[in-house]
């Protein structure tokens, strides 16, 4: 399945933890905006693109009900 790179961010994000990218260096940054939002790449490229990234995981904060 492909998608683009906004759209594995944000599926990433609601099944595991909070993704911050500082430095998009994964991506094409002549042209970041087609690379990141138009783009439709496999689950395996974006993870590429994620490791040759700056990025900060972190975990959702549960609410108490």
């Amino acid at each position: 399945m492909k998608r683009t790179s906004q759209g594995w961010h944000i599926k990433a994000q609601e099944e595991t933890t909070t993704i911050i990218i500082y430095d998009p260096d994964g991506w094409d940054r002549t042209n970041f905006d087609y690379s990141f939002f138009e783009e439709y790449i496999t689950a395996k490229e974006f993870e590429k693109r994620m490791i040759n990234s700056t990025i900060m995981f972190g975990k959702h904060e549960r609410t108490r009900d």
